[in-house]
């Protein structure tokens, strides 16, 4: 295991622990080095007297730099905020570019989302079924939360 490696995983158990100045310590060096983990990591915890506003601005910010690196679940999250509006304009087509991104980067949450807007031809996405279906059974094998009975329930509804 490198050094980058072991300190995102010290960073992580600091955030677990509730050190943030911790992590921060940790991560500063790997943000310096735009490390898509660390961008991801820092954007989920809050700095010392940092408002809400601010904080909320600053985890944008780093899951979208996290986003341009390619990484999976800053690109789902900032779907989720899309899918949501939460701090931005609510646009499902928007979403669904993000999840599609994510999906296709192996992320089992946005593997279920992008694979029911395929199936059901929602956002703008042209309807697919079969694939729309191969991306739900890979998250229901993944064991995606509800995944399995969205799919017993399409496939029961013949598709």
């Amino acid at each position: 295991m490198n050094s980058i490696d072991e300190a995102l995983r010290e960073a992580e158990g600091a955030i677990q622990n509730g050190s943030s100045r911790k992590a921060f310590a940790l991560l500063t060096p790997l943000l310096q080095q735009r490390i898509p983990e660390a961008l991801y990591l820092a954007s989920c915890i809050s700095k010392e007297r940092e408002s809400q506003e601010a904080f909320d601005i600053r985890r944008f910010w780093l899951l979208n730099q996290a986003a341009q690196l390619g990484h999976a679940h800053s690109i789902y999250l900032l779907g989720v905020q899309y899918e949501c509006g939460d701090g931005v304009m609510k646009s499902n087509v928007i979403s669904s570019a993000f999840f599609e991104r994510a999906a296709a980067l192996g992320h089992s949450r946005a593997k279920l989302s992008y694979g029911l807007d395929l199936v059901h031809g929602l956002n703008r996405i042209p309807r697919d079924v079969e694939r729309g279906f191969s991306y739900i059974r890979q998250a229901a094998a993944e064991d995606v939360e509800g995944a399995a009975e969205i799919l017993a329930d399409l496939l029961a509804k013949g598709g």
